[in-house]
């Protein structure tokens, strides 16, 4: 602790030898007034037209550019799509800037071009949803399966060549991962997403959280001085039929700023699991079908209020309240060294999910000059319940006959309380951000388990257990960007975390506690030679903690002979990524990237040959080492294609501890992927509009699993109406049904294969309607957009 306070010592005294600068400021929009981000803005000499320095907008269209202001100079505004803006003034404040829209004439109608579907930054990767079909009537989880270079699974959301990735909102990180992040982003709809970020080296300022990098989730934002309504539903068809139905309303007047959402969704998915476990005495072949409820109810809602023209304070409310209940039996067949069937297992099983959600989000946002200095501050809660009642039914016949019937049941509960405070601080000599955060987070996890076979309920105590588990974490961080000359840009940042964590046994009647100080250092280096060549390279180190649910001691029986259950013994690991990146024309963009990771954990299965049983639980197990690199190409054949394709070139190297006996040698080797987006305007006003997106793997490995190659096709078609006010979107997933691979290990000599298909061959139809009033009159002088700010969780 002695350290974080000289850290924070010496922050305080380079803030007050901090000179000041001047900067000028701006807001980009459009023709209709609406912000346009991620516009470049460039300051060129007047006499040679070299460059000097240059920024690009924010999501609010707003910049911040630092320059020598006795250097005559003009700037150059620009972005894909519009006409580009040259400005000479020796005014600071810019105010607003219109661009105006590139227009093209095709067989003498007007096409008007748009903003790519997919954008490359120095720093992140760009997917312009709104631009896609899967935008209207699914979910966030529905848009992140399309969005290139993103994976997901039933348990996890990782990016190309890299694993356990954090999810933000809005630049706030949501404090879930694992299958609890993976049942918040089925509930949060599409429809409220403006784009998504895959941010793959995160500098300082964001936590340290997430070896994989971060994934940005950037909502859709109403203009100043209007109303907007849009109103939702959409039929989606898997093996089960499910109706979803939503409301987004936003307001926006004087210096007020009103969101209030509601979605809602009735229904049921199937799931199939087959595990083939092949024993010396013969396979078990077992096969589960459940039945899933997907009813769910969402609810946002926040005000942000302007106080003075420099300062701004607002909350945000969420919650989501689930009852994913799920119904199953299946049929697990024994057979003998001659592949006859000599007894078969029927299982049955009832699980009562009830899962509830809420989080409150306060800030406080205050520029402190006008030469560009911040101070934000964030307050948040966030309580999630976890409540489970499962009734299991085993009975046994053949050469052997047994029976069991039980009760297990789980509650677990969640809270979490932080808060920060960040500045963003522009000088002379380089532009600096820092800021400090603390956090904590309480973890009761109850665990009971009864045997009912005899009638009664019969509690067993070697399998019941209560855990409680506190984290605490303190982080200061530091960033300083310079612009070294007109071609070369630097960036470096230093995040230190302490971490406190205490964890009791009730059933062992043991506490554990464990106290760690790690550093987390970012750099990164631009070069612009120019246009049409930069080149960049970064380095930062991250931490993974585990998941809620890895640690949750749950046991959940999937037979009498097999089960999962939590770890809460688990310990966080740590990455180093190394990327190197060339990006050609912004339009085809090289990456090369290198990973290495210490104290991995994952989910290791154990065999238990003698009784023929298994069970599958979290361990650290050793390190991993990854390198590869991915090609994108992002080009328009015609003016009405549009194309998107990411090819990866990966491989995965992991050793495990000499400690660790699982009886399982790690799979290493190499992995291809490829993703392609196309998509075509049907007609010249462009409201008709068709997309097909392929993705494939070859034969993959990661730590203890080989994966069989995979593919998967999604097509969908959009249309709209009423000067694009309704839309109806038709689209088809995973056509094939071909997109859940085999994954195969080995434990102790014996071979399992498992395969796990969550009803991603469905088929969904969704119609929205948008309405408002885009011009609220106000008697003051109108100053342009000022955008709402509409977080989510």
């Amino acid at each position: 602790m002695n350290r974080l306070k000289t850290f924070i010592y010496y922050i305080i005294i380079f803030y007050n030898c901090l000179a000041f600068s001047q900067t000028y400021t701006g807001k980009v929009v459009d023709s209709k007034k609406a912000p346009i981000a991620y516009a470049d803005i460039v300051a060129l000499k007047t006499d040679d037209n070299k460059l000097i320095t240059g920024t690009i907008t924010d999501e609010n269209g707003n910049f911040e550019l630092k320059l020598n202001t006795e250097t005559p100079f003009y700037l150059e505004i620009s972005f894909v799509g519009f006409e580009t803006t040259k400005i000479s003034s020796t005014k600071t404040n810019l105010g607003i800037i219109t661009l105006k829209e590139e227009t093209t004439k095709l067989d003498e109608v007007v096409v008007t071009t748009r903003k790519n579907l997919v954008q490359q930054k120095v720093d992140r990767l760009v997917f312009n949803v709104e631009n896609s079909v899967a935008s209207n009537g699914g979910s966030a989880l529905d848009l992140l399966k399309q969005t290139p270079s993103v994976q997901v699974d039933d348990k996890q959301v990782n990016i190309v060549g890299k694993q356990s990735v954090r999810i933000l909102v809005n630049d706030r990180i949501i404090q879930l991962s694992g299958e609890e992040l993976i049942a918040y982003l089925s509930s949060f709809s599409s429809d409220e997403i403006k784009n998504i970020e895959v941010i793959t080296t995160p500098p300082s300022k964001y936590d340290a959280e997430g070896n994989g990098g971060l994934i940005n989730i950037v909502l859709k934002k109403a203009k100043e001085n209007s109303w907007s309504n849009q109103i939702r539903t959409s039929y989606i068809q898997t093996t089960y039929p499910a109706i979803k139905f939503g409301n987004t309303f936003n307001y926006s007047h004087k210096k007020w700023d009103i969101l209030a959402s509601l979605d809602t969704k009735k229904g049921h998915e199937q799931q199939l699991t087959k595990i083939d476990i092949y024993y010396p005495n013969g396979v078990w072949k077992n096969t589960i079908i459940s039945k899933n409820t997907e009813d769910y109810l969402s609810a946002k809602f926040g005000v942000d209020y302007k106080l003075t023209p420099k300062a701004s304070i607002g909350f945000l409310y969420s919650g989501n309240y689930r009852t994913p209940d799920e119904k199953e039996h299946s049929i697990n067949y024994i057979f003998n060294q001659k592949n006859n069937v000599i007894g078969k297992i029927k299982n049955n099983a009832v699980t009562n999910n009830k899962n509830n959600y809420n989080s409150l989000n306060i800030h406080y946002l205050q520029k402190l000059d006008t030469l560009g200095r911040k101070m934000s501050v964030d307050l948040d809660y966030f309580n999630y319940q976890i409540n489970k009642d499962r009734i299991f039914g085993s009975y046994r016949s053949g050469n052997v006959t047994s029976s069991l019937v039980s009760n297990n049941t789980g509650n677990q509960n969640i809270k979490n309380y932080s808060a920060k405070i960040d500045f963003e601080h522009p000088t002379k000599f380089a532009n600096f951000s820092y800021g400090a955060k603390i956090a904590q987070t309480k973890t009761d996890n109850e665990v009971k388990f009864f045997d009912l076979t005899s009638g009664n309920y019969i509690l067993d105590k070697t399998k019941s257990n209560a855990f409680k588990y506190t984290e605490n974490i303190q982080a200061l961080y530091f960033d300083a960007t310079k612009n070294f000359n007109k071609k070369w840009q630097g960036k470096i940042g230093l995040r230190v975390e302490n971490t406190i964590t205490k964890g009791f046994s009730r059933e062992l009647n043991k506490t554990k506690n464990r106290e760690y100080l790690q550093f987390f250092p970012s750099v990164f280096l631009n070069y612009v030679s120019n246009k049409n060549n930069i080149w960049n390279i970064s380095y930062n180190r991250r931490i993974n903690r585990p998941s809620f649910g890895a640690l949750n001691p749950f046991r959940y029986y999937i037979s009498a002979n097999s089960f999962v259950e939590g770890n809460p013994n688990l310990q966080p690991n740590f990455s180093n990524n190394f990327q190197l990146k060339y990006i050609f024309k912004s339009k085809f963009i090289t990456e090369l990237f290198y990973n290495f990771t210490e104290d991995i954990y994952t989910q290791t299965p154990q065999i238990d040959v003698a009784n023929n049983t298994q069970y599958y639980t979290f361990k650290n197990i050793g390190t991993s080492y990854r390198y590869g690199i991915t090609q994108t190409i992002i080009f328009n054949p015609f003016k009405w294609w549009n194309t998107t394709n990411v090819f990866s070139l990966i491989n995965t190297n992991s050793k495990l501890y000499k400690n660790i006996n699982l009886g399982i040698t790690p799979y290493n080797g190499w992995v291809s992927q490829l993703y392609t987006n196309q998509i075509f305007l049907l007609n010249q006003k462009g409201t008709l509009q068709a997309e097909a997106t392929f993705g494939m793997s070859s034969k993959g490995y990661w730590l203890l699993y080989e994966i069989n190659p995979t593919y998967y096709l999604n097509l969908g078609l959009k249309m709209q109406f009423l000067n694009k006010k309704l839309q109806v979107t038709a689209k088809v997933n995973d056509v094939f049904k071909s997109s859940n691979p085999d994954v195969i290990t080995h434990t102790n000599g014996v071979k399992q294969i498992y395969n796990n298909y969550y009803d991603n061959h469905y088929f969904t139809l969704g119609v929205s309607y948008k309405f408002g009033n885009n011009k609220i009159r106000v008697k003051e002088r109108r100053l342009g957009n000022k955008e709402e700010l509409n977080r989510a969780n």
